[in-house]
Parts: structure tokens; C-alpha cells; sequence
């Protein structure tokens, strides 16, 4: 069976296979027993989660489980990359043993949720075990105390036993949240909105946590359907991350659903995490005013070569107005990974002003490749090596963003843009074929390189392909070069 999909058996012996669960498309999948710490995401993309005295590894539902020992028991799992756990369409998947001897106040004892911080403070939404057992789901809409929305369980969850809780969330298709108990829907209520806000934190809410302990914590993108959710509830086995199987050596990458950015890690620097945002399209706005970024990416993978795909996915009116359409690829190759994408001129004249896209490598997490003062960014100009730094004469605009054109003149560029490590270890870059221009970020937190294609005004029916690769190796900038050249050896490039 393919590690990307899990099927699981359905409760009754001898029953036939249930619904199957696809967990690549799970934001975040925390199973509590990675070699790589007890807090790692078994998706191999997120960071290590942070926890309090009060949070240990201890035994689980399947393997090990995070035991929430006291009201000082909470793990930080994060931000998704400052996305946030909270999306318009999601599952949050849990299995819980709730101690025998924690009474629960009126108020309930928090399992996991999205809020502000681990002291009191603002919520967004909250699985909750109230006074005498029950299990429920809190939605919190504009962070009011108390929650807009409260979903009751009837029987109280046993302590001798684990059990499975789930809650769905859909305010695009059916806009309504459904709270289910070991597979079976308990409560459901009408759901408009699910804002991003907060870190996802499990067992945080003082004086009021949860204790007892928690395994197999999984957060889909999608709403699953109930034949999901009970396939989740019945399972004998752990849920197998994709392509997570001995922790292969590389990159690791997670497309976001709806969204152009990629969330990427690399095991080497396990503390640094990148986004890699490709078809960043910006198109004019019908009525003329400003510019509007294309949304609604859908992703899909192939499981037999891993390889992910990507469209457009608005509607044909849309893309009309916008004159606009596009796909592309993103396969994982060990330290490289190749990305493609088509755009194409669906309107009905041609297009008078190009387009504006970014191929962006982003550092939102990056202590292994920080460099606010472009001293480690290089390019290549005129047969040598340069820093950004050199190339602005250390004199940034307010933004603290600055760029460079490509081309063969003694001021511009190759297409290939690099970052070297802090501890001069390591290098990452990014090069596209047709690049017309490199452009860096150099905040505090924040540092991309980019290296933007240059689209021909395309006529009706017309389109192009750009082509790219980022890179990771330890190893020379020279090194990184040969590698670049060998790659990109159609392109007239002699810097």
C-alpha cells in the first residue's frame, strides 16, 4: 500500500474496507513517537512543537502518546507558517484518555484548540471536555467570551478507554460544524466563518487544561465526509505519513490547498522552513483598479511518482475577465526540487502589459539561513560571485527589498539566486529559465530569494512554460554553479 493513503478496516471483523483517508492532506499530522522528537510532525514539514514541564511522551493509542500531567501540561504546536490551523474547510482528528481522576469544570477542560496564547486568552475554536465527562466543540466567532457556537456530546467519554473525537468544519459547501464521537456524529450546527487566528495548542487553557493523554492528532485541509471520519475512528493501525517511512534525506514538501505556496523543510537544517510560492500570478482587476493575486490553487499528487500538480482552480468567468489560466508541477528529487509552469492568455485579445509573477523562496523559520545584512546572498555578475550587499552598496530601501536584472550586460545577472548558511556549511538557491529579474528580501524574519520568469505578451490561445529548480547542497558556490549550468544548458548564460 502506497505510505500516501492509509485504509483502514472497519470495526466489524470480516468487514469489508472502509472509506479511505488521504493524509497528504493533512496540515499538520503529530503522532508523539518521531525519532526526531516526540513533538515532531510526522508530515516532516512543521517544526518541533514547544511543550511545558507538564507535557511528557507517554504511552498511546498507537505506540506513544503526549501526556498532559497537570495544569502546566501544554504543547505549542505553532502557526502553520503564520496560515494558522484555522481554515474554511478542515477536520481536526484526535484520539483522547481522559484521566479518571480530573473532574471537569462547568467551563470543561481544553483539549486542543487555536487561541492567542497558552495563559488565558482569546480563542478561535476549542475541542473541550465539559463538567461530568461530555465531549464538545467551541467556536469562538471575533474571540468573544463566550463561544458563538457550542456543540454537546450526550455520554461521557470513559477514562478506562481511548476515544476517538473529530470535528468537521465546512463553511464553503454545507456551512455547518459536526462534532462526531468514535465515528458517529453527536452534534452539528449552522458555520459561516473560521478566520485564521492564533497557535494551534494542545491541553492549553490554565487553570482549566486537559489532563490525561492525547495520540494521533491529524488536521486535514478538507472537511472529510462521515464514512472518513468513522474509517479514522476504526482504525488497528497508526495513521502513515506520506513518504515519511525512514525519514529519506532532502527536501520535504507540502502544498497548501487553495493557496500557492509550498511549505518545504530539509533534513539537514531541521530547524529552518522555506515556502516556495511558484505560479505568485498578479493579474489587473477587471474594473481597472490595482492588482489581484490568482487564489484558489488546487493540488493534486501522484502517488506512483510523487509528483504534485497544480491549477487554477477558479471559475471560467473569472480567468476570462482576467485573460489568465495556468498549471504546473512540483516533483522532489533528494537536494533538488523541479518545478514547471504553464500560463496561458484564455481572453480574447492580447495581453498589452506583462504579467507579474514571483518565483519566491521564503524563510518565515530560518536561524540556520538568517542574513539581514545581504552579507550571505549572492549572484553571479560578470563571471564572479557577488553579495547583494555589494551590489546595493549596503544601502536598502525602507522595505529592506532590492533586486537585479538578469541579462549579459557588466550590471545584471544570471538566473540563479543563493543563500549561503550561517555557518558557511550549507547553500540553497533557486533558478528559472527564463528569468527576467532576482529580487531579495532581507527583514528580520522574512528572507526570500526570488527569480521572477519574464512572460512574452501572449496572444489569444497562447501560452508558455516557465522551468526551475531550487537547490540545496553542502558544498561551494562554484559547486552550486556547475550544477546550474549542467541543468539550465540550453539557456545563453556565460556569467
Amino acid at each position: 500500500m502506497d505510505l500516501g493513503v492509509l485504509a483502514v478496516l472497519a470495526a466489524c471483523c470480516g468487514a469489508a474496507m472502509a472509506a479511505e483517508v488521504n493524509v497528504t492532506e493533512c496540515a499538520i499530522l503529530m503522532q508523539f513517537e518521531d525519532e526526531r522528537g516526540f513533538l515532531a510532525d510526522s508530515m516532516g514539514v512543521h517544526p518541533l512543537g514547544e511543550a511545558a514541564p507538564g507535557a511528557s511522551q507517554a504511552q498511546g493509542k498507537f505506540g506513544s502518546g503526549c501526556k498532559l500531567a497537570s495544569d502546566q501540561g501544554w504543547v505549542d504546536a505553532g502557526t502553520n507558517f503564520g496560515l494558522r490551523f484555522c481554515m474554511p474547510q478542515q477536520t481536526i482528528s484526535v484520539w483522547v484518555l481522559p484521566d479518571e481522576a480530573a473532574g471537569a469544570p462547568e467551563e470543561g477542560r481544553f483539549v486542543l484548540g487555536c487561541r492567542e496564547a497558552p495563559e488565558r486568552s482569546s480563542w478561535r475554536w476549542n475541542l473541550v471536555i465539559f463538567s461530568g465527562g461530555r465531549p464538545g466543540f467551541a467556536i469562538y466567532d471575533g474571540q468573544q467570551d463566550p463561544p458563538s457556537v457550542v456543540l454537546r456530546g450526550d455520554q461521557p467519554l470513559p477514562s478506562d478507554s481511548w476515544s476517538h473525537l473529530a470535528a468537521v468544519i465546512d463553511t464553503v459547501g454545507d456551512k455547518r460544524v459536526t462534532l462526531y464521537v468514535n465515528g458517529e456524529p453527536v452534534a452539528s450546527h449552522d458555520l459561516f466563518t473560521n478566520a485564521p487566528y492564533g497557535h494551534l495548542f494542545i491541553g492549553a487553557a490554565p487553570p482549566h487544561n486537559f489532563t490525561g493523554t492525547v495520540d494521533e492528532l491529524a488536521i486535514f485541509e478538507r472537511a472529510l465526509d462521515p464514512d472518513e471520519v468513522r474509517a479514522l475512528a476504526a482504525a488497528k493501525a497508526p495513521l502513515q505519513a506520506a513518504g515519511a517511512a525512514g525519514h529519506p534525506q532532502g527536501f520535504r514538501v507540502k502544498p497548501i490547498r487553495g493557496r500557492h505556496q509550498i511549505m518545504v523543510a530539509h533534513s539537514a537544517v531541521p530547524r529552518t522552513r522555506w515556502m516556495l510560492r511558484i505560479p505568485e500570478h498578479s493579474y489587473p482587476k477587471p474594473e481597472g483598479e490595482g492588482y489581484a493575486i490568482a487564489s484558489d490553487v488546487a493540488w493534486e499528487r501522484d502517488e506512483d511518482t510523487g509528483q504534485w500538480r497544480l491549477h487554477w482552480d477558479a471559475d471560467e468567468a473569472t480567468k476570462q475577465q482576467a485573460m489568465l489560466d495556468f498549471h504546473g508541477t512540483v516533483t522532489v528529487q533528494g537536494n533538488v526540487i523541479d518545478f514547471a509552469l504553464t500560463i496561458e492568455n484564455v481572453g480574447e485579445t492580447a495581453w498589452e502589459k506583462p504579467r507579474m509573477t514571483l518565483f519566491c523562496l521564503m524563510a518565515p523559520e530560518s536561524p540556520d539561513f538568517v542574513d539581514y545584512e545581504a552579507e550571505r546572498t549572492y549572484v553571479r555578475r560578470g563571471g564572479e560571485w557577488v553579495t547583494m550587499g555589494e551590489v546595493v552598496n549596503h544601502e536598502f530601501a525602507d522595505h529592506r527589498m532590492c533586486g537585479i536584472r538578469v541579462g549579459d550586460g557588466p550590471e545584471e545577472a544570471s538566473r540563479l539566486a543563493a543563500k549561503l548558511s550561517v555557518d558557511g556549511k550549507y547553500l540553497h538557491a533557486i533558478a528559472t529559465d527564463i528569468a527576467a529579474s532576482l529580487s531579495f528580501n532581507f527583514q528580520t524574519r522574512t528572507n526570500c530569494i526570488h527569480s521572477n520568469p519574464g512572460w512574452d505578451l501572449l496572444e489569444p490561445g497562447q501560452e508558455q512554460t516557465a522551468t526551475g529548480k531550487v537547490y540545496f547542497l553542502e558544498g561551494t558556490l562554484d559547486e552550486l554553479y556547475e550544477m546550474y549550468l549542467r541543468d539550465f544548458a540550453d539557456e545563453d548564460d556565460a556569467q
